[in-house]
C-alpha cells in the first residue's frame, strides 16, 4: 500500500494489512520511506493523520549518514523525531556503539542514554566510550558526553564526569585526551589540555601540567589570523620549581603582518626565565644547547624600485660560559635600503644602490653606529647557453664609536672597490639509447678587491661562513661588513644534472674551487697560518636512484695537506611508506666524527621496529639512541619509545621512556612519540 502526507511523500509497504480512515496495522516485511530514510520491522502501528509510526519489535532505520537497529521504536514523521529502546547504531565515518535509549530530534541533535560508543569494530577489542549519556549535535558537529567511563581492551583508563568532543574534524572547545609520560628530568608528566575555539579566526589551548618531581606547569598557546596578520603567542609558567626553588616561564610571540602590497612587518619574540630552561624543559641536545634567545621587530617597504628593510634587534644569552665580550651586539636600529635603475641607455646595463646605517649597543666594549653606502654598476646579458655579469663597486664605509681606546679614531672610515665578472654556459643533451636529459653547466667568476688596512675598525658583526657551493662565488669573503676581505681570485665550478624522468631518477654534482693569485692579507684572527694559493676543493652529489634509493654526499678537500676538512656521506632506502632505513656519516677535521643509523621495518601488517642511533666516534659516546614499537589497528595504535640522549651541554646524558596510544576517532594518550619519530625517521601518523 501507498499513502501521502503533504507536503513530504511518505511510502509504505507491507505483506499484510488491515486498518480503515488513517489507522493501520502492517505486518511482514513492513518498509516506510521517507526523506531518504528506510524503516524496515515485521509489525507495527501507522497513523497517516498523526504521522505516528511505532514498532513494538525489532525494526531498524538506515540513511546515508548510518544505520540504527532497536528492540523497540516510536517515530514521529510529521515532528521528524524518533525514540529507540535497546537500540545499537552505526555511522558511516565508522563510529559505532550501543544504548538502552536512542533520541532523535528534528533539530539534528541525537540523545543516547546508557551509552557506549567506538571506532573500534564490534566484538574488536579496543576502545569504547560508556557514559551516562552521549549528546551528538550535527549541527553544531560536536558531541557531549557526561559521566563518562573510556576504556581500552576492557580496562577502565579515566573517569570523566563532563567530556566534550568533535564529531568532524572542525574546531571546537573541551577538554581533550590528557597526556601522560615520564622523563628523568621531571618525573611523571600528566597535561590536561583545554582547547578554546574562541572564534573562526583564532583559537587558545591551556594545559595545566603536573610534573611530578617540579610541580605544576601552566602553558598557554593563541593562535590567530586575520586579514594583515597572523601569530602565535605561547606563554608556560611554573611557579616555585621544587628543584630549582625558583618560578620558571618561557614566552614567545611570532607575527607576521601584511599592509596591502607593499608593507610587511614581524614581531619574533623569545625569552626565558633562567639560563637552565632549555636544558630543564629540552627534549633533545640541539634545544638544550641554545646560547642565545633571538627577539627582533622588523618593517619592510617594497616599491617598483626601491626596497627598505627596518629591524630592531636584541638577544638574551643564557649560555653563562659566554664571555661579555663574546655576547652578539644590539641593532638600535638597523636600516638598509635597496634600489635599482635598469637599461641605462643600454639594456642589461643598471645602477644599483646598497645603503645600509646600523646602531650597534651593547653593556661591554666598543659601542657606536656604522654607515655603508654600496654604488655599484652591472651590466647582464644571456640567453639560452650563455649567461654573463659583471659589476664595478665601491664600498664606502664611516663609523662614529663611542668607548674606544684613547689611541684609537673615534672616526674610522673605509674606500674600498670591487670588479666581479660571472660567467656561465648551460649545454644539454639527451643521454643515448634514453630520453633522460643531462647538463652541463661550467661557471667562472673573476673577483678583484684590493687590500685596505681595516684593523682600527671595530668588528660588530662580522664573522667567517662555512665553506660551500654558494659560498664560492661569493666575493665577499665575510659575513657582515666590519671586515671586506681583499682579494685577487677567480673561482671555477662545475656542475652536472641529470633530469628526474618517471621512474623517479635524477642525478646533480657539483664540484668548484677558488684559486688566489695573491695573499689575502686582511683576516679575522692576527695569528692566521701560511696562505694557500687555492681554497678547498668543494664536491657535493644528490642521486635518486629511483623512487626507493636515494643518497647525498659532500667532500671539502685540502690539497696542500691532502686530507679533508669536511666530508659527509648519507643514503636512505624506503621501498614503502611504512619500510625506511638510513645511513649517515659526517665529518670535520679534529672536531667531528659522527654515524647515525635510523629504521623502520615492518614486522607484520600491523608490528613496526623503529629505531634510531647517533653515535660520536671522537668522543666514544651515543648522542641520541632511541628503539621501541609501533602497534596499529584499524582503531587503535600504540607506540612505546625506549631513549637515551645527551640533555645538555656538558654532555650529561638523560633516559626517557614514551609511551602513547591511539584512540582512532577519538584522541592521543602518551607523551608524543609520533613528534619523535617524525623528527628522525620521518614517518607518516597512525
Amino acid at each position: 500500500m501507498a499513502s501521502e502526507a503533504k507536503p513530504e511523500k511518505i511510502l509504505v509497504y507491507a505483506r499484510e494489512v488491515d486498518g480503515t480512515k488513517n489507522r493501520f496495522s502492517l505486518k511482514k516485511e513492513v518498509e516506510l520511506h521517507y526523506q531518504g530514510q528506510t524503516i524496515h520491522t515485521d509489525i507495527a502501528e501507522y497513523n497517516s493523520q498523526t504521522g505516528k509510526f511505532t514498532t513494538p519489535g525489532q525494526v531498524s532505520l538506515s540513511s546515508e549518514s548510518g544505520s540504527i537497529n532497536g528492540l523497540t521504536a516510536d517515530f514521529d514523521l510529521k515532528k521528524r523525531t524518533a525514540n529507540f529502546k535497546n537500540a545499537e547504531f552505526e555511522f558511516k565515518d565508522g563510529t559505532r556503539g550501543a544504548a538502552k535509549e536512542l533520541n532523535l530530534q528534528e533539530n539534528g541533535v541525537q540523545t543516547l542514554k546508557g551509552v557506549s560508543y567506538s571506532s573500534c569494530p564490534k566484538d574488536h577489542s579496543g576502545w569504547q566510550l560508556i557514559g551516562e549519556e552521549i549528546t551528538l549535535d550535527q549541527n553544531k558537529q560536536r558531541g557531549t558526553a557526561r559521566g563518562v567511563r573510556l576504556e581500552f581492551a576492557d580496562i577502565p583508563l579515566m573517569y570523566l564526569p563532563y567530556f566534550t568532543f568533535p564529531i568532524n574534524n572542525q574546531r571546537k572547545s573541551g577538554f581533550l585526551i590528557p597526556n601522560i609520560g615520564n622523563s628523568g628530568k621531571s618525573g611523571l608528566e600528566i597535561g590536561i589540555p583545554y582547547y578554546w575555539n574562541i572564534r573562526p579566526n583564532m583559537d587558545m589551548t591551556s594545559t595545566t601540567r603536573l610534573l611530578g618531581d617540579r610541580g605544576i606547569q601552566l602553558g598557554n598557546e593563541f593562535r590567530y589570523i586575520n586579514n594583515f596578520s597572523n601569530g602565535i603567542i605561547e606563554f608556560d609558567y611554573l611557579a616555585s620549581d621544587s628543584k630549582r626553588n625558583i618560578d620558571r616561564n618561557k614566552f614567545t610571540w611570532n607575527n607576521d603582518f601584511r599592509y596591502g602590497p607593499n608593507w610587511d612587518a614581524a614581531i619574533n619574540i623569545q625569552n626565558v626565565s633562567d639560563n637552565n630552561y632549555f636544558i630543564d624543559f629540552g627534549g633533545d641536545l640541539s634545544t638544550t644547547t641554545i646560547t642565545n634567545l633571538n627577539r627582533e621587530i622588523s618593517l619592510d617597504y617594497y616599491g617598483k624600485r626601491w626596497t627598505v628593510n627596518s629591524l630592531i634587534q636584541d638577544y638574551q644569552v643564557i649560555n653563562p660560559s659566554i664571555d661579555n665580550f663574546q655576547e652578539p651586539y644590539q641593532r638600535l636600529p638597523q636600516i638598509s635600503t635597496h634600489a635599482k635603475w635598469q637599461n641605462l641607455g643600454l639594456e642589461g646595463l643598471s645602477f644599483i644602490l646598497d645603503n645600509e646605517l646600523v646602531n650597534f649597543q651593547r653593556d661591554i666594549g666598543v659601542e657606536g653606529s656604522r654607515f655603508h653606502i654600496y654604488p655599484q654598476l652591472q651590466y647582464e646579458w644571456s640567453n639560452s647557453a650563455v649567461s654573463l655579469n659583471g659589476l664595478v663597486g665601491m664600498n664606502l664605509t664611516q663609523y662614529n664609536l663611542q668607548h674606544t681606546a684613547q689611541d684609537l679614531d673615534a672616526k674610522p672610515g673605509r674606500a674600498l672597490p670591487i670588479v666581479n665578472l660571472d660567467a656561465r654556459l648551460h649545454l644539454e643533451r639527451e643521454i643515448a639509447g634514453s630520453t633522460l636529459p643531462q647538463t652541463l653547466e661550467p661557471r667562472v667568476q673573476y673577483t678583484y678587491i684590493p687590500y685596505r688596512n681595516q684593523s682600527a675598525l671595530p668588528i660588530f658583526d662580522t664573522g667567517l661562513p662555512d665553506l660551500n657551493q654558494n659560498q664560492l662565488f661569493n666575493p665577499r669573503r665575510f659575513n657582515g661588513l666590519d671586515r671586506i676581505g681583499d682579494t685577487h681570485q677567480v673561482a671555477l665550478g662545475l656542475s652536472s644534472r641529470l633530469l628526474e624522468n618517471p621512474n623517479g631518477q635524477s642525478l646533480r654534482f657539483d664540484v668548484g674551487q677558488v684559486l688566489f693569485f695573491k695573499d689575502r692579507e686582511v683576516n679575522l684572527n692576527p695569528a692566521t697560518g701560511p696562505q694557500k694559493s687555492s681554497s678547498l676543493l668543494i664536491a657535493e652529489t644528490y642521486w635518486r636512484l629511483n623512487k626507493k634509493w636515494a643518497m647525498r654526499s659532500g667532500l671539502s678537500w685540502d690539497g696542500f695537506e691532502d686530507q679533508h676538512e669536511k666530508r659527509n656521506l648519507a643514503f636512505s632506502y624506503s621501498p614503502d611508506q611504512r619500510s625506511m632505513f638510513s645511513a649517515g656519516y659526517r665529518s670535520v677535521r679534529d672536531r667531528v666524527d659522527q654515524t647515525d643509523i635510523a629504521f623502520r621495518y615492518p614486522v607484520n601488517q600491523r608490528l613496526n621496529l623503529v629505531g634510531r642511533w647517533n653515535y660520536d666516534r671522537l668522543n666514544k659516546v651515543t648522542l641520541d639512541r632511541y628503539w621501541g614499537l609501533e602497534y596499529d589497528t584499524c582503531c587503535w595504535g600504540l607506540r612505546a619509545i625506549s631513549r637515551r640522549y645527551i640533555s645538555d651541554r656538558d654532555g650529561n646524558s638523560d633516559n626517557a621512556f614514551l609511551l602513547q596510544l591511539e584512540l582512532k576517532g577519538l584522541s592521543s594518550v602518551g607523551a608524543r612519540a609520533d613528534q619523535l619519530l617524525r623528527d628522525n625517521i620521518f614517518i607518516d601518523e597512525f
